[in-house]
């Protein structure tokens, strides 16, 4: 949050409350109304406002909910598929989809890049823009993402979790989920390698006669 107070240090002349932030963007008002939107920084010149783009290609893109040594919070991370950087501001996050979509509620002015991640704490803190107000269960659980208007954009579930062990999806964004060899959360996830398909190795062709000694 930024204020800004008059002269007795008293009165909130103006103020700006905002959530996770991009790289070299600012957040600025435009035209007469107040409304604030993501920028191009132009300090001591007039606002130059950048395009972004709804949250519906946003996906549920990697969670931690057994933390380990290295990382022993309950971590989800969300993936932008679409090109263009996502307001998240008003949007939910959840641990129970069906019973209460909109348990959580992401601040305004939360931003996600094209083709970027946004990580969130999940740890019940509600005084922090960068974190959830509930917890990941490692036994089983589910965890939801809805619209500003409560209607499911992407929703996962996931059975018992291994210590210090992520779960994700294998390419960014896709389908398919997969066990991480390390967490990897605001990169691009480390998915496993799969096995070389089988080997045919011909010892001898079928059409051969066979011998062998009994005694030897």
């Amino acid at each position: 949050a930024l204020f800004l107070f008059d002269a007795s240090g008293t009165n909130v002349l103006d103020r700006v409350l905002f959530g996770p932030q991009l790289p070299d963007r600012s957040i600025a008002r435009a035209g007469t109304g107040g409304t604030w939107f993501l920028g191009q920084p132009s300090l001591n010149g007039p606002t130059v406002t950048v395009p972004v783009g709804g949250g519906a290609g946003v996906r549920i893109n990697e969670w931690l909910a057994f933390g380990g040594a290295s990382n022993p919070d309950d971590l989800i991370e969300l993936y932008n598929t679409g090109s263009l950087p996502a307001d998240l501001g008003g949007y939910y996050m959840t641990d129970n989809p069906l019973g209460f979509p909109n348990m959580h509620r992401i601040p305004d002015l939360s931003f996600i890049g094209g083709g970027g991640f946004m990580v969130l704490t999940a740890d019940g803190d509600i005084d922090n823009p960068d974190h959830v107000n509930f917890s990941l269960d490692a036994d089983q659980g589910e965890i939801g993402f809805f619209s500003p208007q409560v209607t499911a954009i992407d929703c996962i579930y996931y059975g018992p979790q291994r210590r210090g062990v992520p779960v994700g999806r294998c390419p960014d964004g896709a389908n398919s989920i997969r066990s991480g060899a390390v967490p990897t959360f605001g990169f691009a996830n480390l998915c496993p390698v799969p096995p070389p398909p089988p080997q045919m190795i011909n010892v001898m062709p079928v059409t051969n006669t066979w011998r062998y000694l009994t005694g030897a």
